[in-house]
């Protein structure tokens, strides 16, 4: 006879797989403005939280770029330093190392159309490396003012669409100063970007309501 932990195991349906339903399909995360404050307080605390739970892939990786020279080594040291700081506390060693050999970083300049050469080269090795196909993610972690340069030379080599996997963008922080200008960047997002491809995050709708 099965006690009441084993029939509720057997017939509940929703504990089965469940960890593996929810985890996402390995990705690569590519983080323009990576040397920066969110970058730093936010997007890796939260990714490694994640991480922690099981719930990305285990071929998930991070791409970090900004103008700041460093290495992937460099990267990796600062990314850890920074949880240390802005975490949780208490970070286990081992599961740290096995998040950290997904961070990557390739320094670029917004403006130079070489700098995307030299991205999607290291996609192409990520790729390879990590069994991420083409699965990509871009997210926008920059001041407003790079925006159009990120968006365009993304459109110009043709990163915006995969052949075989799937392609996100974010945009994060002011979409725009005012109505003329949110429409504008709308309308270049929406020129590399289909509509279901973009995320909008922007932390000052309410802004002048709380004031």
């Amino acid at each position: 006879m099965r006690t009441t932990v084993e029939r509720e195991e057997r017939e509940n349906p929703l504990k089965t797989g469940l960890r593996l339903d929810r985890s996402a399909p390995p990705c690569t995360v590519v983080i323009f403005g990576a040397s920066g404050d969110l970058t730093r307080r936010k997007l890796i605390p939260a990714l490694f939280n994640l991480f922690e739970q099981d719930l990305l892939a285990s071929g998930f990786s991070v791409l970090g770029s900004s103008r700041s020279r460093m290495d992937h080594q460099k990267f990796r040291q600062e990314m850890r330093a920074s949880m240390e700081e802005y975490g949780n506390g208490g970070i286990d060693d081992n599961v740290w190392r096995s998040f950290a050999e997904g961070l990557f970083y390739e320094p670029s300049d917004p403006s130079d159309p070489a700098s995307y050469d030299r991205l999607l080269k290291r996609l192409q090795e990520i790729d390879q490396e990590r069994g991420t196909s083409e699965n990509r993610l871009f997210y926008l972690s920059t001041p407003p003012s790079v925006y159009a340069d990120i968006i365009s030379r993304i459109g110009e080599k043709k990163l915006g669409h995969s052949q075989t996997g799937w392609t996100r963008i974010v945009v994060e922080k002011p979409f725009g100063r005012d109505y003329a200008s949110a429409r504008e960047l709308n309308q270049l997002l929406q020129n590399v970007f289909s509509e279901e491809q973009i995320y909008r995050i922007d932390h000052y709708l309410g802004k002048e309501t709380v004031q």
